[in-house]
């Protein structure tokens, strides 16, 4: 190795690395930072197209709409094809939310039950009251906690 192969490899040297300041020097920031005109609407806005639109249909829920707002959540888990088809009967359904498509479905049961043993109703009642009480005791218990 030759003298000049040495300061080759040292001016090399000192060129890499990441804090070196004798590196190649970075371009400033290039942003056009100009004032430039908004752009002007093709149409503005007229109130009275929209006048007496509904944004979402209303629904025929039996829940009112401060107990669904207030109402503790449950999860359901379904397998893909239940879920595939309860996903098309809500979007072909006249329901917003799945909530009120399930409590459409359970009224629709229990009312068929009802038809063949009178007493399904009473006892359908008592059974939901009891495990709404058992779940209430769990929740009791985890708030102490």
């Amino acid at each position: 190795m030759t003298e000049n192969d040495n300061t080759q490899k040292q001016e090399k040297k000192a060129k890499i690395g990441f804090f070196n300041s004798a590196g190649p020097k970075k371009q400033k920031n290039n942003l056009d930072l100009s004032y430039t005109d908004i752009a002007e609407p093709k149409e503005t806005y007229a109130p009275e197209k929209n006048t007496g639109k509904e944004i979402l249909p209303k629904s025929k829920s039996t829940i009112s709409a401060s107990a669904a707002a207030n109402a503790a959540r449950k999860t359901l888990r379904l397998p893909n094809d239940v879920y595939y088809e309860f996903s098309a009967l809500l979007e072909l359904s006249d329901f917003a939310y799945s909530y009120e498509l399930l409590a459409e479905l359970v009224e629709d049961g229990i009312e068929k039950r009802c038809e063949e043993d009178p007493d399904f109703a009473r006892t359908f009642r008592a059974v939901a009251e009891r495990i709404k009480m058992t779940d209430q005791r769990k929740m009791a218990r985890k708030r102490r906690k």
